[in-house]
């Protein structure tokens, strides 16, 4: 970034890398203005976007994620990215100090991964599939479907069985220094050549969860493109956007899912280690009344009580009434095992724990778009801020 000082970058785009590139764990009580202020009186003045993250990520006094750093000049650089770190890291951030370095720019890194022989691996819609998987499932296949040409099929596949473990066994000899973590590229913070302005090239998070497509994002407008253009771009390769053909990347953002993810599981086991079992029957569920008389149990219609306790009583936003859109019957939001969270009041339709279980789907999770929606609240309202 020779002649490019960081008080130069919008403070939009600044705001926004820190927000939603990661770069700090989320906080409310986080005075993102003060901070970005904070770090432009040290380091705005020089070319080290690393030390002003790193300044703004100590700054926020939140758990202490760990980035690595590289600079790029050529393809040997990209290589030794793909070497074991001494700690596991929340994401890479890389300097392109050449044209050449944004040539090799991946989607992924997968470091050991990449590298797996295709004796051990199968590309499936570019998903590594291993090969015993596939070897095992066929074998499945031929042992419940039983004929006299699958006794000799099976034995071939206990052949190429054995040959998968001896060349996974050898693998994983010559691959023992290589990197474990896979790292998805997040963003990328361009310059024009003239050095006149800057974009953001951001993975968008908010209208899928997988980040199928990305924003452009400048002083100007906003663009968006597709995952494929967006790795074009950022190449500089044939078939890149009108756009970004005047521009070129300075710093690259990975993230490594695993534990950008790991946070909101552990609070989803923590609630759920924390509410008492709903489905467990204690001595204060009985009664020994000679004179008790069973009431009338709720019909269908009823189905705004509770099925699990029989109280239509609700506290706002902590334990509601949920209606399955299966089985129509009422839930509380602590009554279900495991609860059910705030963020499934978007889900349409919903259904209940028992249901899913019958029809085979998995338990919601939280869409990342909804916490993105939230940083993007924040980032409109610190653009309204520094303009005003």
């Amino acid at each position: 970034m020779e002649n490019l000082q960081i008080n130069h970058v919008p403070v939009t785009l600044l705001a926004r890398i820190l927000l939603q590139l990661h770069t700090i764990p989320h906080n409310d009580k986080i005075d993102l203005l003060a901070l970005i202020a904070a770090g432009l009186r040290q380091y705005g003045h020089t070319n080290d976007l690393n030390a002003f993250l790193n300044y703004c990520q100590a700054a926020s006094k939140e758990q202490p994620w760990q980035w690595g750093y590289y600079k790029i000049e050529n393809q040997q650089d990209w290589n030794s990215v793909n070497y074991k770190k001494e700690r596991q890291l929340v994401g890479l951030r890389f300097l392109l100090a050449s044209e050449l370095a944004r040539r090799n720019v991946e989607l992924i890194r997968q470091s050991k991964t990449s590298l797996l022989s295709h004796k051990c691996t199968y590309n499936y819609h570019n998903k590594l599939i291993p090969i015993n998987e596939i070897l095992q499932d066929t074998k499945s296949y031929f042992e419940h479907n039983a004929s006299a040409e699958s006794s000799i099929l099976q034995q071939l596949l206990d052949l190429r069985l054995d040959r998968f473990s001896h060349d996974m066994a050898k693998f994983e000899s010559e691959s023992g220094d290589l990197d474990d973590a896979e790292y998805h590229l997040m963003g990328a913070l361009m310059v024009r050549y003239d050095h006149r302005s800057w974009c953001l090239y951001l993975r968008d998070y908010i209208e899928s969860s997988e980040g199928i497509s990305w924003r452009i994002l400048s002083s100007e407008e906003e663009k968006k493109v597709s995952c494929e253009q967006a790795l074009i771009d950022i190449q500089g390769i044939e078939g890149q956007s009108e756009f970004s053909v005047d521009y070129k990347p300075v710093y690259l953002f990975y993230g490594n899912p695993e534990m950008l993810t790991a946070p909101l599981q552990e609070e989803l086991e923590e609630r759920q280690q924390t509410v008492p079992d709903a489905n467990q029957i204690t001595w204060e569920d009985y009664t020994f009344e000679e004179d008790y008389t069973p009431e009338e149990e709720p019909t269908q219609e009823e189905s705004s009580i509770c099925i699990h306790c029989g109280i239509e009583d609700i506290v706002e936003d902590v334990n509601d009434i949920f209606i399955c859109e299966s089985c129509e019957n009422g839930v509380h939001q602590l009554c279900e095992n495991p609860p059910i969270q705030n963020y499934e009041k978007e889900i349409d339709p919903w259904y209940c724990r028992s249901c899913c279980r019958a029809k085979g789907l998995p338990i919601p999770q939280q869409p990342s778009s909804l916490k993105r929606k939230r940083e993007e609240e924040l980032v409109v309202s610190l653009n309204n801020t520094t303009k005003s």
